[in-house]
């Protein structure tokens, strides 16, 4: 016990005792071997490296069950279905967040979308494939001043279609959650995203590519208009 213990002694000063006990299956389930650092945080979650037995790398993504800024802006990304879970229960909703980023991320993935191989998930952990070089994390796309972006750019809008095609809207889709790795756009954090049929669906599809036009603009890549983008998608 001391040693499974020390495998993951890093999560306590954060997390409560239900997500250290999740934290703490996964580990003798097999999917983690240990934790490591924190890669990333934000208002909903935190991003930690972990290992496997055999020492290969995974990113490992804990929904925070006790924000208040994540509780008020999860709200419009809910369907009907999870938005009765949210009233009654918000622990229990983050759980069922949770799930849904590793299907949505899974439909990714078959769908041929550049996007972390989803791994297992438990209650508010999500483990995922890690992004990255020899335990350093894949660059995000804002912080690379000079690359091809052309190409990136087209194949980051190939990819919102995909998804679109597959089912899914990305839905909080900009620079910030898109990284480089091994010289191709991977998009990042599908927490937010959507089924196509959910009632802000298309507001979400136009959102991203405006954010994804905006950026590559800044660039200086002649990009596509955005409403051409968006008919093409939702009207191929």
């Amino acid at each position: 016990m001391e040693k499974d213990r020390e495998k993951f002694e890093t999560l306590e000063e954060v997390f409560d005792y239900s997500t250290v006990m999740t934290a703490y299956k996964l580990i003798r389930k097999g999917i983690v071997d240990r934790f490591n650092g924190a890669i990333s945080s934000g208002k909903e979650s935190r991003v930690y490296l972990a290992f496997t037995k055999q020492d290969e790398f995974l990113a490992v993504k804990i929904y925070l069950t006790s924000s208040a800024e994540f509780k008020r802006g999860m709200r419009i990304y809910l369907d009907e279905e999870l938005y009765r879970i949210y009233t009654k229960n918000f622990r229990q909703a983050v759980f069922e967040w949770c799930k849904r980023e590793f299907n949505h991320l899974r439909i990714a993935y078959n769908a041929k979308v550049n996007v972390p191989r989803p791994i297992d998930y438990l209650n508010n952990i999500l483990v995922m494939e890690f992004l990255g070089e020899n335990g350093k994390p894949a660059p995000l796309l804002y912080t690379i001043a000079k690359f091809d972006f052309e190409a990136i750019y087209k194949k980051t809008i190939t990819f919102i279609e995909l998804l679109y095609k597959a089912g899914i809207i990305h839905a909080d889709l900009s620079e910030y959650n898109i990284v480089l790795h091994k010289q191709e756009p991977f998009f990042l954090d599908f927490g937010q995203s959507v089924k196509k049929n959910h009632p802000n669906a298309m507001n979400f599809l136009l959102r991203d590519i405006k954010n994804v036009n905006k950026f590559f603009r800044s660039r200086g890549v002649k990009v596509i208009e955005d409403y051409e983008i968006f008919e093409k998608i939702v009207n191929p």
